[in-house]
């Protein structure tokens, strides 16, 4: 009697996963995504000079009169070539990126709260579809003075493909 009554659980044990996973076939994979890290060890003149232009927290008055082109109120510049650098970045520097090696992410990311931080930017990338996505993650406060404000960031990566499409996409915890 007791090998009839553990054929019912067994059978019942193979067939939950197995209906799990049929369930799941339709589910979108993460495994196509993979992340690119930026560069390190950049030039620090380089680093100083990018982190005063596009400084995190744009209510700081760093920067302000170097930066052009941010009127939106959440925007993401690909910048892939020294005139497009250019036409962002106003005040001049020494310091010069190699765009013939490497690809500037620069965004800003309108909030709600001045209060609002940057927790991290992440670049992935999805080779089967062409696409790059930029996941910004904010840390939006539950208190503070709600005063609108902007966040900078910017990121230095190996020269990214041109034809890739890309968007950003922000994600508050």
């Amino acid at each position: 009697m007791k090998p009839k009554k553990l054929k019912p659980l067994l059978i019942l044990l193979f067939l939950f996963p197995l209906s799990i996973t049929i369930l799941g076939t339709g589910c979108e994979k993460d495994d196509d995504w993979i992340t690119i890290h930026p560069i390190d060890g950049i030039d620090q003149f380089l680093q100083d000079h990018l982190d005063y232009v596009f400084p995190e927290f744009a209510w700081t008055s760093t920067g302000g009169d170097c930066r052009l082109g941010f009127d939106a109120d959440t925007v993401l510049y690909v910048i892939s070539t020294q005139e497009e650098y250019d036409e962002i970045d106003l005040c001049p520097s020494d310091s010069k990126i190699d765009f013939e090696q490497y690809t500037l992410l620069v965004g800003k990311i309108h909030t709600s709260m001045i209060e609002d931080s940057l927790e991290s930017v992440k670049l992935i990338c999805n080779d089967s579809d062409s696409k790059y996505r930029v996941d910004a993650e904010i840390k939006k406060t539950k208190y503070g003075y709600t005063a609108e404000g902007d966040i900078f960031f910017w990121e230095l990566f190996q020269k990214l493909n041109n034809n890739y499409s890309i968007e950003l996409k922000v994600i508050e915890k």
